[in-house]
């Protein structure tokens, strides 16, 4: 296999993926128009989940072989998946924090804004400090 051929390949494959995901990431965006807040929080937190997997997903792929003999074309082949890595990262950040925000203004805690905050904290400890679901349990009577 030559190398316009893995090219082909890789941009066929690198299409289907984001059909894919697309139709995923519209089905979510189409709660929102219902304008219940826990359905809009759930599809803000989702989307973000979908860039953030999706860039997981994208790092675990391994250097092609047919690049993994030259240096140089590691580098860039790395260099540019980075870029891309953060670009999903960052959105998902902005989706993430934007349930956040919704939550500190209606002054809702739920599923959907826990989820976030855990998220922001997991992926970004330097800016938001790490959350635990609070323990609701009764007490026994001695």
């Amino acid at each position: 296999m030559n190398i316009a051929t893995a090219k082909k390949q890789m941009a066929a494959q690198g299409d289907q993926v984001k059909k894919l995901q697309k139709t995923v990431e519209d089905k979510y965006i189409a709660l929102d128009q219902f304008g219940v807040l826990e359905a809009s929080m759930a599809a803000k937190v989702r989307y973000g989940d979908i860039q953030y997997d999706s860039a997981q997903k994208i790092h675990d792929i391994p250097v092609p072989k047919i690049i993994a003999s030259n240096d140089q074309a590691v580098a860039q082949y790395e260099e540019t998946r980075d870029k891309a890595l953060d670009v999903k990262l960052k959105e998902a950040k902005t989706d993430w924090s934007e349930v956040v925000d919704i939550a500190k203004k209606g002054g809702v805690s739920n599923k959907w804004s826990q989820h976030a905050l855990e998220n922001l904290a997991r992926e970004f400890p330097e800016e938001f400090q790490a959350l635990r679901q609070e323990l609701v349990q009764e007490t026994d009577a001695p």
